[in-house]
């Protein structure tokens, strides 16, 4: 069984992200497996299609929000977001 995606199916995963994302309105950096996918990078199979992983400095930024899973940094400086499409993602070494 293949276990990897082809580029082309990795960038039709980035561009359904990117869409996902700006319809609910993210605001966070986007973090782990949503950031990977941002970057059109290979990303666990096991991932959870409809949650967003953000990432905060700490637990006090967390809020509720459906399908957003907040992970928290508290060394998460600006050096570490960068911009793709206008969403915040956090920079692939932050991601890794």
């Amino acid at each position: 069984m293949n276990m990897t995606r082809t580029q082309a199916q990795l960038n039709d995963v980035r561009a359904g992200t990117i869409r996902q994302c700006k319809e609910a309105h993210i605001t966070n950096p986007l973090c782990g497996a949503t950031a990977l996918k941002l970057y059109g990078s290979e990303f666990p199979f096991t991932d959870e299609p409809d949650t967003f992983h953000v990432m905060v400095r700490d637990a006090s930024h967390r809020r509720r929000a459906p399908h957003v899973k907040a992970h928290t940094w508290k060394q998460l400086e600006p050096a570490d977001i960068l911009y793709t499409e206008g969403l915040q993602v956090l920079s692939p070494e932050a991601t890794a």
